[in-house]
């Protein structure tokens, strides 16, 4: 685990350098340089890729499922309105 109060003492001179304004020497050395690093790296863009698909298909699977339920009130509307039709009609043939 790395922490501010971890540093051995050879990671003294570059704390000193970031301090000193060097920062691009600490950040190059400490943070690009680490392997560690870049193996969090890959394993958070992994997870971000990961739930960015996960959340694409659900994002796409709720509009499918919008447009499904919007054709089936439409159909139903449809009926309804027939059977209204037939029922006025068949009204109007026995009055």
């Amino acid at each position: 685990m790395l922490g501010v109060t971890m540093f051995e003492e050879e990671d003294e001179s570059l704390v000193d350098a970031a301090l000193a304004g060097d920062v691009f020497t600490f950040i190059r050395n400490c943070i690009i340089a680490n392997e560690d690093f870049h193996q969090e790296v890959c394993a958070l863009y992994i997870i971000f890729t990961e739930t960015f698909s996960r959340l694409y298909c659900l994002v796409t699977e709720a509009q499918r499922c919008e447009q499904l339920a919007q054709g089936c009130y439409a159909a139903f509307f449809l009926a309804e309105n027939r059977t209204h039709n037939l029922m006025i009609a068949s009204l109007m043939l026995y009055h």
